[in-house]
């Protein structure tokens, strides 16, 4: 059965003017979204992708008419075989559920047992069914442990997970989610994807995902849209989405690790099979898995008696990415640092860190483990209960998690202009928006703009990679190596492991408190499983020592380019045998 139809959507904000005649804007480029249409079947499991500003947002919110932004509508969106257009405000509210990005910007009441009932009280509810539905939601969702807590004092996985939940006690047949990933830890984040691929299976629950990372939804999607500049560009299943997308478009780099390796392994394989008039017929690797049991396929043969408990191919030297630190006196350190908030036990008990001269200190755990709050007392913003804090630089900047307090003009250019910043050619187009306007990524580089203006020699950074897609984060990861190599100290709170693992000279853990396992990055990579990256993941046991997607593929080329030789050997001996 079909539950969405979507018609030649078109929509543009209001601070542009559409051309009828031309079909874009007059003077100030294109529409967000551009002439878009496809249908959703209920029960379906859909994801959104594209890069950063290609539109995602946007076409989620025009699916919700409570959420719908402000702006110039063409085209139509029709639910259960009616223009949304013609439902009452009110009417869809709860049969179209939706999550957003930031786990605070969502939650309304002060318990977490009051944000499950607010929705069905505003609706009517009788209060004998609110305490079942509630009851049911808790059970399901296993939050019966924090049902009596203040909303204020749980982690972010949990108020998305709390979120989720406040929605899903109104019963929706659908369910919109705006990147509710993003700021969440790898662990959370995939008791997240596990949840909804959950509600999928066993309550057969329409979900439409908007997602940057695709390590995990694309193997559970049933469907995958890629927007790029407010145009579909590639509408399939997984398998053929990670076939059609080209390693020019953004976002290939979005693809999981297996997929791009596939990919890079047989391009010269798929090329000869195309130019012959062949059609590959082999399935690409979506998961770890699959991944791990084509590269035994592919391996094993040449391998033979390889296979051992050392792993295949562990003679082989493993590239280096990261720059070395020469021996600098450190910019920033910290000895013994104590910290709690009101009414709750020590957020940071004990925690002890140098930075040095040109080094890049990448701290990872999970949501509530206290990074921000150590960033907050670096930065002077808080002041310790113990310990002592000592900077050497003056020049210090922050990008805090909340982008937003960052903004104090009415728009993009004259927010770059307070700090003597051009616009990059990403935001250039947006120099007359208002920065409250702009996508979470968008917000992200305008924030990353305004931080780097200042020439720091010291910076603290809370996320700099959220909201952003795999192409700029990339980029991102190369500016700060070139920030590093001119001597400038980065200590980086992150959730993207790919993005600790590329660029950070040391990584380190905060645990209950404590600053656990701070070591050179790939010590402290090589023995985790799960805050490990995911060619590490893909890796083990079959090869040693691989920590990035670019050190496998050395590897197997390296292996390739053996059996290559093996190959022309014998057919060498033969001939001459012959």
């Amino acid at each position: 059965m079909e539950l969405y139809r979507i018609k030649h959507l078109t929509f543009a904000y209001p601070d542009c003017e559409m051309s009828a005649q031309r079909g874009d804007m007059a003077g100030k480029g294109k529409p967000v979204l551009h002439d878009c249409s496809f249908q959703v079947e209920e029960g379906s499991f859909v994801t959104l992708c594209g890069g950063t500003g290609s539109g995602k947002t946007t076409l989620l919110r025009l699916l919700k008419k409570e959420l719908q932004p402000a702006g110039t509508v063409e085209g139509m969106v029709y639910y259960r075989d009616r223009q949304l257009e013609e439902y009452a405000y009110g009417e869809t509210a709860a049969e179209i559920g939706f999550v957003m990005q930031n786990p605070d910007e969502q939650p309304v009441t002060d318990k977490v047992w009051h944000e499950l009932a607010f929705g069905m009280e505003n609706m009517g509810v009788p209060s004998e069914e609110i305490r079942r539905r509630t009851a049911e939601i808790s059970a399901y969702f296993g939050i019966d442990d924090w049902y009596e807590k203040a909303v204020d004092e749980l982690s972010g996985g949990q108020k998305q997970l709390l979120n989720l939940a406040a929605v899903m006690v109104m019963r929706p047949r659908v369910l919109l989610l705006d990147e509710p990933t993003a700021q969440l830890d790898p662990v959370a984040a995939q008791n997240f994807m596990n949840i909804l691929v959950r509600l999928n299976r066993e309550l057969g629950m329409t979900i439409i995902l908007a997602e940057h990372r695709l390590e995990e939804a694309l193997s559970v999607s049933d469907r995958v849209i890629v927007l790029e500049n407010g145009l579909i560009l590639h509408d399939g299943t997984p398998q053929q989405i990670s076939r059609s997308v080209r390693e020019t478009e953004q976002v290939y780099e979005a693809l999981p690790c297996p997929v791009r390796l596939y990919r890079t392994l047989t391009a010269e394989a798929e090329e000869s099979e195309a130019e012959a008039g062949k059609e590959r017929h082999e399935a690409v690797p979506l998961t770890v898995t699959q991944g791990r049991r084509w590269l035994l396929a592919r391996y094993q043969l040449m391998q033979a008696g390889c296979m051992q408990a050392g792993g295949m191919g562990k003679e082989q030297p493993v590239c280096e990415s990261r720059h070395k630190v020469r021996e600098e006196k450190a910019v920033i350190e910290c000895h013994h640092v104590r910290f709690h908030y009101k009414r709750s036990c020590d957020i940071l008990r004990d925690v002890s860190l140098q930075i040095k001269r040109a080094e890049i200190v990448s701290l990872l755990g999970s949501n509530g483990s206290g990074k921000t709050t150590l960033l907050h007392v670096l930065a002077g913003l808080l002041r310790p209960e113990g310990g002592r804090v000592k900077v050497q630089t003056q020049r210090v900047s922050y990008l805090p998690q909340q982008i937003e307090t960052l903004f104090a003009a009415d728009t993009v250019g004259e927010e770059l202009r307070l700090v003597g910043a051009q616009p990059s050619a990403r935001l250039a187009k947006y120099r007359h928006v208002h920065p409250f306007d702009l996508s979470g990524g968008e917000k992200q580089l305008l924030a990353w703009e305004k931080v780097l203006a200042c020439s720091p020699e010291l910076l603290l950074l809370d996320e700099p990679t959220k909201g952003l897609d795999a192409a700029a984060r990339k980029v991102i990861g190369e500016r700060l190596r070139t920030l590093a190599q001119a001597g400038v100290s980065v200590l980086m709170v992150t959730h993207d492991i790919e993005l600790a693992a590329a660029v950070s000279n040391r990584c380190g853990m905060l645990f209950q408190g404590e600053l656990t396992a701070l070591s050179n990055t790939r010590d402290f990579f090589r023995g985790n499983r799960f805050y490990t990256t995911a060619a590490a993941r893909l890796s083990q046991d079959l090869f040693s020592d691989i920590l990035t997607e670019e050190e496998l593929s050395a590897q197997c080329r390296i292996l390739d380019m053996q059996e290559k030789y093996r190959e022309d050997h014998m057919e060498l001996i033969s001939g001459q045998q012959k």
